[in-house]
Parts: structure tokens; C-alpha cells; sequence
């Protein structure tokens, strides 16, 4: 029976690790064949990766320099690795003695005792050869089970435990570049939010199932990122002038001396539903690169920014926009009742007009036409509010003698 299971279990996997052409598989230099199995990986990573494991097998020392190329070869799993080894050795050895032991008796065996010795021998055999099967089985279970979590982007504890990953990255954190850091505090309490963030990839090479656990390391430079949202400020009846973004999104470091522009936050990685982790991002000088959100978040001005972009809106205009901390942007042409309920207090109604900001406490629930307010979160964001000096109705680009010689767009 445990023999069928091993060849199941087998089957599972063997398909994973058959040399064969398929579009899956990379092909290198000659006499190298990767093949990638799960995670986000090409053919060079693959093979960076397999000469960093064969030098750190052959000699340890050479841990730091690789760790300055962002590789750390964790040396518990290849010592895990080596046990693997030699328990299905220690097996093999003990089960070849017992052979040897079972074919040494029937040479010497008399008739009388034949029968009786030769069961003696045959049971220890077999007892050798299911310690043998049951070790096999449950190494090649810890296989497939890692292999199919790591699908899920999860690191099974057969292939490094959270506590010894802690403790590899301990060791080892003083090698990394003084510019390079990881994204939340080094801590035992932390490792589990660590995990989390990085990525797993699987692949098989050079008779070893690899798996590649992607720990993000970041600038050591702090950015405060801000969503830019066009806010119309009415000049007459629907009428409206407003500051077009130039970006969606802008992360800005805390000096002000530089910042980076996104588009999207969907390839983010989020912790703690603050901090923010994006990759590939290119930074800019506020002083020799500005765009318009740098200009306004890091000087004082008295006027618009000449690298800023307006235009006037005109027609019947209903939008609400949500923000961060439970709050709502409104631009409405047409007064309104928003009704308010809140827990174990009386409903409230208030009419709202032009554009302005709706603060709702977590406890209650706003109506407005066909639509409902609900507040998501409790926790509180703090940030530092920007202070501008200008007026945009009084600024040239936007005010009433502008919008006269301005053909203006209709939105209805």
C-alpha cells in the first residue's frame, strides 16, 4: 500500500520534472535546461540563482559577496537537503546490508533451521524496506505540498521555518548596500507581514526543485504619496475652473527634493494599509524636472504654477469622489438633501451645493440620490494638509476675463 502511494504521489510531480521540449521550458548555453514551474522568473534569474546554490555548497565564505547581489542561499535548507540525502543513503545502506545478511544464511543454512532463519531474515528486510518507503514517502509529500503552496505564494515549513528565515536574514542583513533596506522593522513579529510581501518562484534545474522567496528591499528614502484629484472651483452658475493633474498619483520624498509619479497603484504591494511598495519607479528632481503637483506641494506660491494645466468647466455637473479618512468630494450643480443616520441618534439632513468635502464618523451611513456613504475604516490617516497662497478665481489663468476669451466646454 505505501508503495502505491509513493507512485501516485510520484505521478503528481513527475510531469514537473521531465526533460522535454515545451514552450515552458527555458533553454540556455549547451547542457543547461531549466524548467519554470511556478512565480515570476525568466531563464537568467534561473541560472543566477543555480550558481549561486553550487558556490555555496562548495564553499560558504562566498555568502557575502552574493548577498551584495541580492542572492542569499539560506544554508539551513541545503543543510536540510544534505539530511535528505543521507537518511535515503543510511536506508539504502541498511537495506542492502540485510540483503546481504539474508543471502549470507542461505548459504550456511542447515535443515532443520532453514525455514525459521530465513523468515528471521526476510521480516528484517522487510521491516528495512518499509522504514525505507515510509522515509521516501513523506520526503516526496513535503515535495508536492511545497511545490503546490508555493503556487499559492505561500513558503511550506519543510523548506525553511519563518523563525530560521528570521534568523538567516539576521545573520546576514549587515552585507546588504547601504542603500538597500527592507520595507518594515527586522523583527520575529514582523517576518510573518515579510512573507506576505514577497514572492515565491519555483523551478527545476540541474536535479534540484529550486524555491525563490522575492524579498523586497527598498530605498532607504521615505516618500509621501498623494492621489491628485481635480477639484472645480465654481465661478458662476455651472461654471467651474479647475487644475488638470499631470499624474495620477504622486510620491514625494519628505525634503521635497524629489518625487515619483504613478499612474496606478494596482502593482503595489500594500502593508499595514499604509506604506506602500512599488517597483520600478523613476525618480525625479523637483527642481530641474517639476510638474505641477511638485511645484504646489513643495513651494509658496501667490500664483499658479506655469507648468500647471487648467481649464473651465461648463454644465449640469453631479460627482462624488471618495477620499482617505471617510471622506467624500462633491461637485454639485443643483442643491441636494443628503440624509445622515447615525447609531443611537436622531436622522439628520443637510443640503449640500457647488463643491465641498463630506466627513462622515464611522457610525453612520450617508443617502444620496441612489447612492450610499458608508465609511470602511477606522483608523485614522495623518497627514500634513498643503498650504496654498493662491486664489484661483483671482489667478490669471482662471479668472473671469480668461473665461470670456475662452470657448467653454459643456458637460452635461
Amino acid at each position: 500500500i505505501r508503495y502505491n502511494d509513493i507512485v501516485r504521489d510520484f505521478e503528481s510531480i513527475s510531469h514537473l520534472i521531465e526533460i522535454r521540449t515545451k514552450r515552458s521550458a527555458w533553454f540556455g548555453g549547451v547542457g543547461t535546461l531549466s524548467k519554470h514551474l511556478f512565480g515570476t522568473m525568466d531563464e537568467n534569474d534561473a541560472i543566477r540563482y543555480s550558481n549561486a546554490i553550487q558556490v555555496i555548497e562548495k564553499d560558504q565564505t562566498k555568502l557575502s559577496k552574493l548577498i551584495k547581489q541580492n542572492i542569499l542561499v539560506t544554508t539551513s535548507t541545503i543543510s536540510s537537503f544534505k539530511d535528505t540525502l543521507n537518511k535515503i543513503n543510511i536506508n539504502e545502506q541498511q537495506l542492502n546490508s540485510a540483503i546481504d545478511t539474508l543471502m549470507h544464511a542461505q548459504q550456511n543454512s542447515t535443515l532443520l533451521s532453514d525455514n525459521l532463519l530465513q523468515r528471521s531474515k526476510l521480516n528484517e528486510i522487510l521491516n528495512v524496506l518499509e522504514s525505507s518507503l515510509l522515509t521516501l514517502s513523506f520526503k516526496l509529500q513535503d515535495i508536492i505540498n511545497a511545490i503546490m503552496f508555493s503556487k499559492s505564494n505561500i513558503l511550506y515549513p519543510s523548506i525553511i521555518t519563518p523563525k530560521q528565515l528570521f534568523s538567516e536574514l539576521v545573520d546576514n542583513y549587515r552585507f546588504l548596500a547601504d542603500y538597500h533596506q527592507f520595507p518594515i522593522s527586522l523583527s520575529l513579529d514582523n517576518i510573518y507581514t515579510l512573507m506576505n510581501v514577497s514572492e515565491i518562484a519555483t523551478y527545476y534545474n540541474n536535479n534540484k526543485i529550486v524555491f525563490v522567496l522575492k524579498v523586497p528591499l527598498v530605498d532607504s528614502k521615505d516618500y509621501h504619496l498623494y492621489h491628485s484629484i481635480p477639484y472645480p472651483v465654481i465661478i458662476s452658475n455651472k461654471t467651474y475652473a479647475t487644475i488638470i493633474p499631470s499624474t495620477k498619483y504622486i510620491a514625494i520624498t519628505r525634503n521635497r527634493n524629489h518625487y515619483c509619479k504613478l499612474n496606478s497603484l494596482i502593482s503595489c504591494k500594500v502593508i499595514y494599509n499604509l506604506n506602500y511598495i512599488c517597483e520600478n519607479i523613476d525618480a525625479y528632481s523637483s527642481s530641474r524636472s517639476p510638474i505641477c503637483e511638485s511645484e504646489i506641494i513643495s513651494k509658496a506660491l501667490n500664483s499658479v504654477p506655469n507648468v500647471c494645466k487648467t481649464n473651465f468647466l461648463g454644465g449640469h455637473l453631479d460627482i462624488l469622489q471618495p477620499l482617505s479618512n471617510n471622506r467624500w468630494v462633491f461637485v454639485i450643480t443643483e442643491p441636494y438633501k443628503l440624509s445622515i443616520d447615525c447609531q443611537d441618534q436622531p436622522s439628520t439632513e443637510i443640503i449640500i451645493v457647488g463643491t465641498g468635502i463630506i466627513n462622515l464618523p464611522i457610525h453612520c451611513v450617508a443617502f444620496y440620490k441612489d447612492s450610499r456613504l458608508i465609511p470602511k475604516y477606522s483608523k485614522i490617516i495623518k497627514f500634513q494638509p498643503i498650504i496654498v497662497n493662491f486664489n484661483l478665481l483671482n489667478d490669471s489663468c482662471c479668472n473671469s476675463v480668461t473665461l470670456y476669451k475662452t470657448k467653454l466646454p459643456l458637460l452635461n
